[in-house]
């Protein structure tokens, strides 16, 4: 029950204003793209970590020390690079997570990103995401309580206990409120931080600025 809570807690903090998942972030092992576009498709592919729970950015080796940062984009403007510049690879801009990996009796399957435009070369890449929670298994295993936090996961497993016993209404309800207050406090030491970036879309109408944007706009 701790262990669903805690992870619950994560994927708040992750998605609060001003966003904490900095605090949790985990980078692959540098690999290389395949080079050309997925059979059939205008677009390239590198697998989803099998721990992800949300990305939050991947970065790319251009040349030498040179490192871009893709930008996350519409999965509806997946074959645009393609259909409008005529090249179906190019040095990678974008990024589109569209599997997360398929069940198939006891296990998962990899997920897969796009990549956009697909990979002219091997080029090295890192994803940052945040990776899910390890399940604590022993009574003298820790969990990182940061400034109080943990009082949240505390109340909301006592939600959880009181919610499955009809006579603990009134602690249910108690506990409700003091899970409340505790997540106010956090998302409000969340908000101090800066937020991942929005996603945004390909405006084609846009310029391509040395063949590595599209002519990115951000939503309004």
């Amino acid at each position: 029950m701790i262990n669903r809570s805690w992870q619950d807690l994560r994927s708040f903090v992750c998605a609060s204003a001003g966003g904490l998942a900095e605090a949790y972030l985990k980078a692959t092992t540098p690999a290389a793209m395949t080079v050309g576009v997925l059979s059939g498709y205008s677009f390239g592919t590198v697998p989803l970590p099998a721990d992800c729970v949300e990305v939050h950015g991947i970065d790319v080796v251009i040349q030498g020390n040179e490192r871009v940062s893709l930008e996350p984009v519409s999965w509806k403007d997946r074959n645009l690079y393609h259909d409008v510049w005529g090249n179906g690879t190019g040095i990678p801009i974008g990024f589109s997570i569209y599997n997360i990996g398929v069940e198939a009796t006891t296990t998962v399957t990899a997920g897969v990103i796009a990549i956009l435009p697909a990979p002219d070369r091997a080029y090295v890449y890192s994803i940052w995401y945040v990776p899910k929670w390890t399940d604590l298994t022993d009574d003298s295993h820790v969990f990182d309580g940061v400034a109080g936090w943990e009082n949240w996961v505390v109340w909301d497993c006592v939600v959880k206990l009181a919610a499955a016993d009809n006579d603990m209404q009134n602690v249910a309800q108690i506990a409700m409120t003091e899970r409340a207050a505790a997540q106010d406090r956090i998302a409000q030491a969340a908000a101090k931080l800066q937020r991942v970036a929005p996603v945004r879309r390909i405006d084609m109408a846009g310029r391509d600025r040395g063949h590595r944007m599209w002519g990115m706009r951000r939503f309004p």
